[in-house]
């Protein structure tokens, strides 16, 4: 078991953007860019330093931009750049494309971390990109690359993973790829502002 406190948060930024059509990184929701809604969140947390694994970006205020050392290698190479970056034992790790996943579940993945690898899953479905990565794994990422491997789920043939099992609304896991999940997102926070007015 760990606190967020002692975690480097690493908001995975890097994707191509390709059914969006734009950077995800920067699309408003409530006002607020999607990378906004992480970082926010990630200070609320408390973590010790915010990472952004991101090929273009210009740095933002209590953030840090780290470049992959493999370019194209999807968000393995994120990852492995990021763990490697990390000053913290251990790197709490989320998608900017992510917006909805509350404070409390990243603070369950940290309280159910003990070592090596803590992801999340739905209903048996794996969100490897929503989990508690040991910063030492970075040379296991490395050897994933030099071996064409570039899922994310296929650390476990190399180390084994935990699952924290998520039991609340699906919605809030709304990964927001395409212009269609994006506006089911503000759906949701629009339908959840109104409960919350009634």
């Amino acid at each position: 078991m760990i606190r967020t406190a002692e975690c480097t948060g690493l908001i995975l930024a890097g994707g191509k953007s390709s059914r969006m059509g734009q950077n995800k990184a920067f699309l408003p929701l409530e006002g607020k860019s999607l990378l906004q809604w992480q970082t926010e969140k990630l200070c609320q947390l408390g973590v010790k330093e915010i990472l952004i694994s991101s090929p273009e970006m210009t740095p933002i205020p209590n953030t840090r931009i780290i470049q992959d050392v493999y370019r194209d290698c999807g968000p393995v190479s994120g990852l492995h750049a990021g763990l490697s970056a990390a000053s913290c034992r251990y790197c709490l790790v989320i998608g900017v494309d992510l917006p909805l996943v509350p404070e409390s579940v990243l603070r369950a993945l940290c309280s159910t971390h003990e070592s090596g690898v803590t992801i999340l899953s739905h209903i048996g479905r794996e969100e490897p990109l929503l989990g508690v990565y040991d910063s030492a794994l970075a040379p296991v990422m490395e050897e994933m690359i030099r071996q064409k491997v570039y899922k994310v789920r296929e650390i476990k043939r190399w180390i084994p993973v935990r699952h924290w099992h998520y039991t609340g609304p699906k919605e809030v896991l709304c990964n927001c790829n395409c212009p269609a999940d994006l506006e089911r997102a503000r759906r949701y926070l629009a339908a959840a502002k109104e409960g919350a007015n009634l």
